[in-house]
């Protein structure tokens, strides 16, 4: 490798220096457990730090092992998740529990090709356990990574970017243990190269080849972003005494397993066609709710709705008539809470 893409001593010293000083407190650094390590990094996919804390201390005080895990019920742990979103990351986690008390006896694999086996487990995941709880020299390369060798070596996306990054930063661990220098790229690009970051402040702007050409906010080199769609629909809250009629998806595809209110994409089916299979009078409109997914943003018309007969539950499940008390029991997608406290129906989530 060219000595361009080599991190100087004098570089290492100084993000060490100040990791030291700037390093965010969490409940999981400095943790070696390999299980605490793999939920915390699970649940930090696109998913801001502040956010993940609270559902990690809750996570762990419910499910302190992969055996604990293991056992337990998808519903209960997706009734955990919820609110985090992205939720086949909760449904892996449990797949590759159980996965592990098959093949690795109950604990997660030290070896770079068995953790790849694990369901949901990518280069990414394998690599901050593998490197954090068992201090192996294997890179973490996530997105605040990608943006600080982008402009620390002002390097295009030709070729496997991540693949040049992992070897820069192998080099790294000369000097300094694995486990911290991996931590220490991460949050240098969490705290300081961030996306719109003040250069005048970074102990690593004499270096930064990016900073010396003037396109710091070039790096990295992004692809032309594609407009998000925006898909409508309606979603129906419909009582009964003092219960609302919700329904369970199915175990695959976007949200599965979760419980919602009937709703409609209005590009999969006409609301008057989902209405009349469904036996559906709309009563009132009272307002509108909207989500961004991956892939595309919904924006949802919430009516209140008459059940003219008995639900018929094609496309999903089962069906329920829950109470406010088995509401709290129930794992909702965000824009469905969003719904039912849209209507007043404030609980606990």
């Amino acid at each position: 490798m060219s000595r361009m893409h080599n991190i100087s001593d004098i570089q290492m010293s100084t993000l060490m220096k100040w990791f030291d000083v700037h390093k965010r407190t969490m409940p999981w650094r400095g943790d070696s457990n390999p299980y605490n390590i793999w939920i915390s990094e699970v649940m930090l996919q696109q998913t801001q730090v502040k956010t993940v804390i609270p559902y990690y201390n809750r996570w762990i005080r419910n499910y302190p092992s992969i055996e604990i895990l293991a056992n337990s019920d998808s519903e209960a742990v997706l009734r955990l998740w919820e609110g985090l979103g992205y939720y086949t990351r909760v449904l892996n986690l449990l797949k590759g529990a159980r996965y592990i008390i098959e093949h690795y006896n109950g604990k997660f694999p030290a070896v770079m090709n068995d953790a790849l086996k694990i369901p949901g487990v990518g280069e990414y995941i394998a690599g901050a356990v593998l490197s954090i709880a068992y201090n192996l020299p294997v890179a973490a390369v996530d997105g605040n990574v990608i943006r600080v060798f982008s402009r620390l070596f002002a390097l295009d996306k030709s070729g496997n970017i991540n693949k040049t990054i992992e070897s820069i930063v192998t080099d790294c661990y000369t000097y300094y243990q694995p486990r911290w220098v991996n931590q220490a790229w991460m949050e240098f690009g969490a705290l300081q190269c961030v996306p719109k970051p003040v250069c005048s402040v970074c102990p690593m702007n004499a270096s930064c080849k990016a900073l010396k050409i003037s396109k710091v906010l070039n790096y990295p080199v992004k692809k032309p972003k594609k407009k998000t769609p925006v898909r409508t629909g309606r979603i129906y809250i419909v009582q009964q005494n003092d219960t609302v009629l919700m329904l369970k998806r199915h175990r695959k595809g976007l949200l599965a397993g979760m419980w919602e209110l009937p709703n409609i994409l209005e590009d999969e089916e006409k609301h008057t066609d989902f209405e009349q299979k469904h036996s559906l009078k709309p009563m009132e409109c009272i307002g509108n709710v909207k989500h961004a997914y991956s892939h595309f943003k919904v924006v949802y018309q919430v009516y209140l709705a008459e059940l003219l007969k008995t639900w018929n539950s094609a496309g999903w499940v089962e069906s329920t008539w829950a109470s406010s008390e088995k509401l709290q029991l129930l794992a909702k997608p965000k824009v469905h809470i969003k719904a039912l406290k849209q209507h007043g129906m404030f609980f606990n989530s």
